[in-house]
């Protein structure tokens, strides 16, 4: 009994000190809104395009914890 005791104790600490020790970021990044033209600036944003049209797209990220790269 003592024993089974002993090792639940070592576990549990071991397991403590791993959570504290690991630094970790869980972030909500998402992107907020995205916008689709056929222009690089998407100064017009755009909904139907032809099949010869190069589709550009601006995505906007919030909730970024730092200067992030997305890529699509």
């Amino acid at each position: 009994m003592q024993s089974k005791q002993w090792t639940l104790s070592v576990g549990l600490g071991l397991l403590l000190v791993s959570a504290v020790a690991c630094s970790f970021s869980m972030s909500t990044a998402n992107i907020s809104s995205l916008k689709l033209g056929t222009d690089k600036t998407v100064s017009k944003e755009t909904t139907s395009f032809s099949a010869t049209d190069t589709i550009y797209g601006v995505a906007e990220i919030s909730n970024a914890p730092s200067k992030v790269k997305v890529k699509g």
